[in-house]
């Protein structure tokens, strides 16, 4: 390990609990790049990083994560112009679909393109009801 590797191991360590409070990746990833440490190090332990979080975080985020359980899987009535903006979604996906199976020989590819178009309509449409 180089030194200045090791020097980045030692800032992180430090960087990490502030007086109790953790610092945001986006907060020491500034602090080491302000230090001149090399991007490519920084980006290493950066990811590095968001590999382990904060234990103390684990019951926030399980909290944050049956709150979305919650949004996510119950009914979301159409309201205002949402029904309108679903249609304009669904009819530009089939635009494209049908341009699909015309320029692309029949094949698992163009299925899986076609099933991706699906999903992204579907993911279109829950943004909209689970968010607004």
């Amino acid at each position: 390990m180089s030194k200045r590797r090791l020097a980045v191991d030692i800032v992180l360590d430090e960087l990490l609990l502030c007086g109790g409070e953790w610092k945001s990746r986006r907060q020491i990833y500034d602090e080491l790049i302000a230090e001149g440490y090399e991007r490519k190090y920084v980006d290493y332990y950066m990811f590095h990083l968001s590999q382990h979080q904060p234990k103390e975080n684990t019951m926030d985020l399980k909290e944050g994560m049956r709150a979305r359980i919650e949004n996510d899987f119950t009914y979301h009535p159409p309201k205002d112009d949402q029904v309108e903006r679903y249609v304009q979604l669904r009819e530009k996906t089939k635009e494209l679909a049908l341009l699909i199976v015309e320029l692309t020989p029949v094949s698992r590819e163009q299925s899986l393109a076609i099933t991706e178009l699906e999903m992204a309509v579907a993911f279109a449409n829950a943004a909209i009801a689970r968010n607004e």
